[in-house]
């Protein structure tokens, strides 16, 4: 939705938001394919969400200035009111990430570096990885990314962040 519509506004939507608590982020459609005819058209798109994956994977779509913007006038101005492609690709690939990933091509006569995202009855069974997920939680803990004395469910987390005006960010672990 257009930053700018005003439907973010309603009172309707507000209460949505409200009730399930949504934050609201911008990013910029020009760097997910929002182009004129000869370059990116600077567009200010915003999603609100109670969905944290996805408002960070878009959060990180801010216009780079490595590009001249045409003016969103005419007959382009009615095509930046449409999602792109790549904005399409961006949302199914956050929602679901290991569908996606089985369709990457074959890397096998190139270089590159592949990450594997198992489930969690694939990694629980595998010693190495657990070795690995405790590694990676106590140098959390041990730079004060991580303080388990202060865990609550993430229902109360909202509620209280809600209850003070606050905007939170929160990471999926394992899922």
């Amino acid at each position: 939705m257009a930053a700018s519509s005003g439907w973010w506004d309603l009172d309707e939507v507000k209460e949505v938001k409200r009730e399930h608590a949504f934050r609201r982020d911008y990013f910029d459609g020009s760097m997910l394919g929002v182009h004129g005819k000869e370059c990116p058209i600077r567009k200010q798109w915003c999603v609100s969400s109670c969905d944290e994956r996805i408002l960070t994977i878009l959060a990180a779509y801010q216009c780079d200035h490595s590009h001249q913007h045409e003016p969103a006038v005419g007959s382009h101005a009615k095509q930046t009111g449409f999602y792109t492609r790549q904005f399409a690709s961006v949302i199914v690939e956050a929602w679901y990430p290991q569908k996606w990933f089985q369709h990457v091509p074959d890397l096998s006569t190139s270089s590159a570096l592949v990450t594997l995202n198992p489930t969690k009855s694939q990694w629980s069974k595998d010693e190495k990885a657990i070795k690995a997920i405790k590694a990676e939680a106590e140098g959390l803990r041990a730079n004060g990314t991580w303080d388990d004395s202060t865990i609550i469910p993430v229902a109360e987390l909202r509620k209280r962040a809600r209850a003070k005006g606050e905007d939170i960010n929160i990471a999926e672990v394992l899922q």
